[in-house]
């Protein structure tokens, strides 16, 4: 009897450091984050994404050659347009993860982005719900507009998630590519999922549990 006790308190043991931590690599990262020049920097990002997407649009027009006042004053508008935005809303800054499946089952799976773009900038209105998503997959910029999904019934249920999250007050938003139908989050130092459609949320072990069969392979 002695030795079962002593084997599930060392099991114990042994989840509860590994979340810990797993919770101080997300607090150093964070900790480590330079918001202004962060955000200097994928503003820079973009008004570069801007140049190459404006230039080959306008240089592709038949029968029209580009000229440096046309491409400029479209830059311009487009990249004031996304600065306007970012900076007249509430900025929070969500760190990428991705998940190593073939480690799910050792709970040695999280992986946090590597490059300098980890983070992606979510604004929010006055009303908590997002609507502005700077996103980046891999450390390069993946989009800068609504939520990744063309389904605008979707995206209410996403605002409505994130809205439901954000009333919980969490430490911290993460965002993973390989998680659908979720929003993750981090609460009194546990990482949470909370599934979009089925509005019910799960702690991120639970999660994976039930659910991986559910996630994207990148690993």
């Amino acid at each position: 009897m002695r030795t079962i006790i002593i084997t599930i308190f060392f099991a114990f043991v042994s989840i509860h450091t590994k979340s810990q931590s797993l919770i101080k690599i997300i607090n150093d990262t964070y900790s480590n984050l330079d918001s202004i020049t962060y955000t200097e920097q994928v503003i820079k990002k973009i008004k570069e994404d801007i140049f190459t997407y404006e230039y080959h649009k306008l240089s592709n027009k038949p029968e029209k050659s580009i000229s440096d006042v046309e491409l400029l004053d479209a830059i311009t508008k487009n990249h004031n347009r996304n600065v306007h935005e970012i900076s007249d809303s509430k900025i929070l800054f969500v760190l990428n993860f991705e998940i190593d499946t073939s480690k799910i089952s050792t709970n040695d799976y999280f992986r946090v982005n590597p490059h300098y773009f980890k983070f992606n900038l979510f604004c929010f209105d006055k009303k908590k719900y997002p609507f502005k998503y700077v996103l980046f997959y891999d450390g390069e910029l993946d989009s800068y507009s609504t939520f990744p999904t063309f389904s605008r019934k979707y995206l209410k249920h996403v605002q409505h998630a994130f809205k439901v999250v954000l009333r919980r007050k969490p430490q911290y938003l993460l965002f993973c590519w390989s998680l659908p139908n979720s929003v993750v989050y981090v609460l009194n130092n546990k990482i949470y999922v909370y599934r979009v459609i089925q509005r019910k949320t799960y702690e991120m072990d639970e999660y994976l549990k039930l659910f991986s069969h559910t996630i994207r392979k990148v690993y």
